[in-house]
């Protein structure tokens, strides 16, 4: 009976074509998220770095 609500038609783990979906969509805003906002704070915070020890 717990198989069927975990792995059955539409229980708590449905695999199907949204899995493959969402593992690319995180893929894609991991990127996106580096581009605009992580490279840009690193430089950032590396400039105040060389600032303070200067």
């Amino acid at each position: 009976m717990t198989s069927l609500l975990l792995f059955g038609a539409g229980g708590l783990f449905d695999f199907d074509a949204t899995l493959p979906l969402m593992a690319v969509q995180v893929v894609i805003l991991t990127f996106i998220l580096n581009a605009l906002f992580f490279k840009p704070v690193g430089r950032v915070v590396e400039e105040r770095e060389g600032y303070v020890n200067t």
